[in-house]
């Protein structure tokens, strides 16, 4: 999801098991989250927040809600994670928040506080976590961010062709493009380098994304004007 970066609060959540890893559960904060400018002067300290439907999660903590403080001539943040009482932070879980900002120059635009484990003992229904995040230097009030779609995937790793492995993006454009609030990436191939041809019956593309994460994504296809 994608809004500039004013005073509406939208969220997106994910959680799901780390493959491959110990804990039992993983956390994964993914945010469309809304600026609102404190002060204005040299320096921007600017604030986001979210809130997350009761019962809409998966694992055993429910977080509901996030607030996200930065300033934009450090780059110091802190983050407030809240989670109800019935589902709070307890036990192993692991918590990444990771948000792209299109409008940011591109060595910038992607933030990530990602791979904090805790092992609590005793349950609560706040967390905080804060740092220091140079990119958020070139962030400012009524930018765009996205979090949890195509917009986190990063343009340099995207493949396409009839195994995925082909043809690099010549040009590509972040848009809404089906209207449902997501900010999409359109990507543009030269036929030629994709290895598609005359009968190739499916095509893939695949890609990581800002965070690393692998993607890939297969459908059919049907060649036409072939002589």
């Amino acid at each position: 999801m994608q809004r500039p970066l004013n005073r509406a609060h939208t969220s997106n959540r994910e959680g799901r098991s780390s493959a491959g890893h110990s804990l039992p559960h993983r956390i994964i904060l993914l945010a469309i989250l809304t600026f609102t400018v404190m002060a204005t002067a040299q320096a921007e300290p600017l604030v986001f927040s979210f809130s997350d439907p009761v019962g809409d999660y998966t694992g055993m903590i429910d977080v509901t809600g996030m607030s996200f403080d930065f300033d934009n001539a450090t780059g110091d943040y802190t983050v407030t994670l809240t989670a109800t009482t019935a589902n709070p932070f307890v036990g192993h879980f692991r918590v990444n928040i990771n948000l792209f900002n299109p409008d940011a120059i591109a060595a910038d635009s992607f933030f990530s506080d990602a791979v904090n484990d805790y092992n609590l003992a005793s349950a609560t229904t706040s967390l905080t976590l804060t740092g220091t995040n140079p990119h958020l230097l070139a962030w400012h009030a009524a930018d765009r961010v996205a979090t949890n779609s195509a917009a986190t995937v990063d343009p340099a790793t995207v493949r396409f062709g009839a195994n995925g492995t082909e043809a690099t993006p010549v040009q590509y454009a972040f848009e809404d493009v089906d209207g449902d609030g997501q900010l999409d990436v359109i990507f543009h191939f030269a036929t030629q380098a994709t290895g598609i041809v005359c009968g190739t019956t499916s095509a893939a593309l695949t890609g990581n994304t800002f965070s690393g994460q692998a993607i890939r994504g297969t459908d059919a296809i049907n060649t036409v004007g072939c002589k």
